[in-house]
C-alpha cells in the first residue's frame, strides 16, 4: 500500500529519553513500583517499527508496551512473515480485534498501492489510537470498523480488564471489579458485504476467546469467493469456545499451515 510517512526520524531528545527509560526498566527488575513509575514516565511516545510509524501509550496496553520496550511487538515473527509475503502486492487484509494496528499496519505499509485494509476495533480508546497510527503513515484505503464481531447484530457489553491492559478487553459478562461499556456487535459477513469486500488474502482474528463466535457463522454463510486464503487467529483460549471452530475450518477446505506462538494459520487453496 502506498505510504508516505510523516514521521521520518524521531527527535534526538525523544530517542535518548526512550533509551534511558528502557535501561532503567531493565535495572528495576523485582521492583514493581518503580516499573509502574517508569511506564507512567514514558507516557505517549513515537517509534518506528518495520518502516511503520507508531504513537504508543505504554501504560495501559501490553502490546504497545512490548513494542516500546523491545522495539518489536509480541507477534513480530508473524508480522514479518506476512510483510515479506505480501511486499509489493495488491492484497486485502481484514483484522478483527485490531487494537492499535501493530499487527496489520506494518504489513499494509509493505504492499502495493491497490491494497485495502478493514480493521475492526470496538473500544473507543483504541479506535482513536488506531486511527492516529493510520494517519501517521498516511495509509490510503484503510477502513476502521468501530464494532465488535460475533454471531449476531446487537449491542453488547465490552469488559475492560482491571489490570490496565486494554488489549484484553472482551465482549461478555464482566468479572468482579471490571468496568463495561456498550458497543455494537456485527456479524463479519454482514460487515464485509456492507463495505463491498469481495475477496480476502489474510483474515486475522484476536478477540480473547470469542474467535469461534466470529468465524464459524462467517464460514457457514460466506461464498467461496469471499473465504480468505489465510486465517490467522489466536487459539490459546480454545477451551472457552462453545463451537467447534477447527472442524468448521476443515469442513470449509482449510488446513493448518503454521504456528506462531499462541496463534495459528489455516490456509485454503485457491
Amino acid at each position: 500500500m502506498s505510504s508516505q510517512h510523516s514521521l521520518n526520524d524521531l527527535p534526538d531528545d525523544e530517542t535518548v529519553r526512550n533509551s534511558a527509560l528502557r535501561k532503567l526498566w531493565k535495572m528495576s527488575k523485582g521492583r514493581p513500583r518503580m516499573r509502574r513509575l517508569i511506564r507512567q514516565a514514558v507516557g505517549r511516545t513515537r517509534i518506528r517499527y518495520a518502516d511503520t510509524a507508531f504513537e504508543l501509550h505504554v501504560e495501559d496496553n501490553y502490546t504497545e508496551f512490548v513494542l516500546w520496550l523491545h522495539q518489536k511487538p509480541p507477534e513480530h515473527a508473524a508480522t514479518m512473515h506476512y510483510r515479506q509475503k505480501y511486499e509489493g502486492q495488491n492484497v486485502t487484509i481484514v483484522d478483527v480485534g485490531a487494537n492499535a494496528g501493530i499487527f496489520s499496519l506494518p504489513i499494509l505499509t509493505s504492499t502495493a498501492g491497490g491494497s485495502t485494509g478493514m480493521l475492526f476495533e470496538p473500544n473507543p480508546e483504541m479506535i482513536g489510537r488506531l486511527k492516529k497510527n493510520i494517519a501517521l503513515n498516511q495509509l490510503t484505503n484503510v477502513h476502521v470498523a468501530e464494532t465488535a464481531v460475533g454471531d449476531s447484530n446487537a449491542t453488547v457489553s465490552l469488559c475492560l480488564p482491571r489490570k490496565k491492559n486494554l488489549g484484553q478487553a472482551k465482549v461478555g459478562e464482566p468479572s468482579e471489579g471490571e468496568e463495561t461499556i456498550e458497543v455494537p456487535l456485527t456479524k463479519l459477513h454482514d460487515a464485509l458485504t456492507e463495505k463491498k469486500v469481495r475477496q480476502i488474502d489474510l483474515l486475522k482474528v484476536d478477540i480473547e476467546g470469542l474467535e469461534d463466535k466470529a468465524l464459524v457463522p462467517f464460514l457457514e454463510t460466506a461464498p467461496p469467493t469471499l473465504l480468505p486464503t489465510d486465517i490467522y487467529f489466536e487459539d490459546v483460549h480454545s477451551e472457552s469456545w462453545s463451537i467447534d471452530l477447527i472442524s468448521a475450518l476443515k469442513a470449509t477446505g482449510y488446513k493448518m499451515q503454521q504456528r506462531f506462538g499462541h496463534n495459528v494459520v489455516y490456509s485454503r487453496a485457491a
